[in-house]
């Protein structure tokens, strides 16, 4: 009798868990979660201004130039429902170029306005995707290059979509790791954009997608 009662409260426990399973899945869907909640249409999460930067750089390479940025600043970022998001803009900041006759004008690169989405899972267990360009037009930044011998001198339109990673997109937590390796044109230039950083929201809430 002990062992049936065992078993009956084993089978409970696990029905239990799968019904809060399906209740938090369901809450989701295939939103941006938000503490257990779905990110509605209408709706947003503000990310947090600054977050941890491992790499940012644009690469050149038929004219030797790398750029190397040590910050990043998102201004006025958000999450939004459903699976998409904006922002006024990201600086990157204490950029600039080792090894070349090319500087920049400025160590600050700001982008215009930008919209991303609709994010999506990957066929990876936990990875999600996400696009995001420019809010309108085609220049996501201007670079400007100077130098006496610098042969890209000048002002730059940087343009293209920015494919975003997020390796475990799929699984919560407070900070989401994002990575980005995508081909751009820097001018009529083939670039390359990379950056390495972790994300959070500005309240400190676990987030996912879906």
């Amino acid at each position: 009798m002990y062992r049936i009662q065992a078993l009956l409260a084993v089978s409970v426990a696990l029905i239990a868990a799968g019904a809060l399973a399906a209740s938090a899945e369901a809450a989701c869907g295939s939103e941006w979660c938000i503490a257990g909640k779905g990110l509605k249409t209408g709706e947003s999460a503000e990310l947090a201004k600054t977050g941890t930067l491992t790499k940012a750089e644009i690469s050149i390479p038929s004219f030797g130039i790398v750029v190397e940025c040590s910050k990043l600043e998102a201004r006025k970022a958000f999450l939004t429902g459903t699976t998409t998001g904006k922002a006024e803009g990201i600086s990157f900041g204490g950029c600039g170029i080792k090894g070349s006759p090319c500087s920049l004008e400025s160590p600050t690169i700001t982008t215009v306005p930008l919209k991303s989405g609709p994010a999506k899972p990957l066929e990876k267990s936990l990875e999600g995707e996400s696009l995001t360009s420019p809010e309108t037009g085609k220049t996501t930044a201007v670079v400007v290059f100077t130098g006496e011998t610098c042969a890209i001198a000048g002002e730059q339109p940087l343009s293209g979509t920015i494919k975003e990673i997020a390796p475990t997109g799929l699984e919560e937590k407070t900070e989401q790791e994002i990575v980005v390796k995508t081909e751009v044109k820097v001018g009529s230039a083939v670039g390359h954009v990379t950056i390495e950083e972790k994300i959070k929201l500005a309240s400190g809430s676990p987030m996912k997608l879906g």
